[in-house]
């Protein structure tokens, strides 16, 4: 059962700037329903102008669904953090055992690891006596692996930790004596799983795990595709539609600025205040999205080559010379440029993290 990626998935995947968990959440599900709203309307507009298309065989109406399927499913795992955060502190305070990000934790010395550091901030304080968490000769592990693993470390001499955070890979038992999993990621050392006593205070190094588990992936993909998808819209709309549309006395409706300029907003918005990494190699996934479109496009034309052209004069498979030529500039292009951008911004919010904080942050 997953228990919950804490502060991994807030200060690693999420929230960017040290803002209170819950400024974090509202966001997040302010963003979320705006986004659920303005796909329903786009959806009901398209519908009532009686177009001879469904409203879903417009690349319009796939990049907003993105965008809201992103928005919203990084708006249930957010929730469900701070939830399980909450829990957690809750349980913990009435023990006297208050997660903070104060005081050093140490912890036994493993041959995987050796010295991490010295004392460091963003650690978990135990406010019983200020006492160093010692090694839990009691605790009971479930898996005989990581039993057998912590046999073969027998050297006692403490070390520091930084930056605790709660694991997903290990069921949470309740009551006392509670337990849970914990990972430290780092920028010079890879991540390890840690189990936790919380209310004996104590902690020991299990094994080595990869720290970001599935649904925080899922949330970075959704994000990398439909950030690009979005601003790739955007462009094609104020550079090809809206000129046609603006020709024949046309007037710009709420669910044109929703739908091709407020969802780049939100993506830039997305792009300053959240944590999301952003890797150049990562401009695969929108590219392969856009092939995926493209061959729609193809199939949906090919069942009626008059009538079934969505974009005129702009991606018409009656002219294929032109449509091919936009569509390479597209793809090998606008998508490529687009993720070097993002990547720039990426290590700016970086920069300004340091400067603002007086340390790097490691993604």
């Amino acid at each position: 059962m997953i228990v919950g990626v804490i502060w991994r998935t807030f200060d690693s995947c999420f929230r960017k700037w040290r803002w209170p968990h819950s400024i974090f959440v509202l966001y997040r599900l302010a963003l979320a329903l705006y986004t659920l709203a303005g796909f329903a309307n786009h959806y009901a507009v398209m519908i009532s102008l009686e177009i001879p298309h469904n409203p879903m065989v417009y690349l319009t109406s796939w990049s907003y669904l993105l965008l809201a399927l992103h928005c919203n499913v990084a708006a249930i795992v957010t929730t469900y953090s701070y939830y399980v955060i909450y829990k957690i502190t809750r349980q913990n305070t009435c023990n006297k055992t208050v997660l903070k990000s104060i005081s050093p934790l140490t912890t036994q010395r493993t041959p995987e690891n050796g010295h991490i550091a010295d004392a460091m901030n963003n650690c978990v304080n135990y406010s019983e006596n200020d006492a160093l968490p010692a090694r839990n000769n009691e605790s009971e592990y479930q898996n005989q692996d990581e039993e057998n693993f912590m046999k073969t470390s027998r050297s006692s001499e403490p070390i520091a930790v930084q930056h605790i955070c709660i694991d997903a890979h290990h069921s949470m038992e309740t009551g006392k004596g509670t337990t849970f999993g914990c990972s430290l990621p780092g920028a010079h050392q890879s991540n390890m799983v840690w189990r936790v006593d919380v209310t004996g205070a104590k902690t020991m190094c299990v094994k080595n795990l990869d720290k970001v588990c599935w649904f925080m992936k899922l949330t970075w993909l959704l994000f990398d595709i439909a950030s690009l998808a979005a601003i790739m819209v955007s462009c094609m709309y104020f550079i090809t539609i809206f000129p046609q549309n603006h020709s024949h006395g046309e007037s710009v409706t709420f669910q044109d600025l929703n739908t091709h300029a407020f969802n780049s907003l939100i993506v830039i918005f997305e792009l300053v205040i959240t944590a999301y990494p952003i890797r150049l190699l990562h401009v695969l996934y929108p590219f392969l999205f856009g092939i995926m479109y493209i061959i729609f496009n193809v199939i949906y034309w090919a069942q009626d080559q008059v009538k079934n052209v969505l974009y005129p004069d702009v991606v018409d498979w009656n002219f294929p010379e032109k449509t091919v030529l936009l569509l390479t500039f597209l793809l090998f292009v606008l998508i490529p440029v687009q993720q070097c951008l993002h990547f720039l911004v990426y290590k700016l919010r970086l920069y300004i993290y340091f400067r603002i904080y007086k340390q790097h942050y490691n993604s």
